[in-house]
């Protein structure tokens, strides 16, 4: 899924860059960037603000940025690790042995 997505993406690209003329294309480029950043980051203080008010704990955002990673790979199950039987959490066998 993820080389459909990063070829897709390459496409697009290339697409948007030869859709706009070539003597705007550098500022219509950074607009359509800094207008994308800013809408997301519009949202990322009250929402910092709102995760330490709910919680009473300056860290809270770091704690929730560092657990998404971890709950990402704990919830797919091809990035499971196999145990030292071989065997994948689920019951599934994969003929590995550690």
């Amino acid at each position: 899924m993820s080389a459909f997505s990063s070829a897709s993406v390459g496409v697009a690209l290339v697409a948007l860059t030869e859709s706009i003329r070539r003597d705007v294309r550098s500022t219509a480029l950074a607009l359509i960037y800094a207008v994308g950043a800013a809408a997301l980051a519009a949202f990322a203080q009250p929402a910092v603000a709102a995760l330490i008010e709910a919680t009473g704990d300056a860290m809270a955002p770091a704690w929730y940025l560092m657990s998404l990673p971890l709950s990402a790979s704990r919830r797919c199950p091809s990035c499971a690790r196999p145990t030292r039987t071989g065997s994948r959490p689920g019951g599934h066998r994969d003929g590995l042995s550690l």
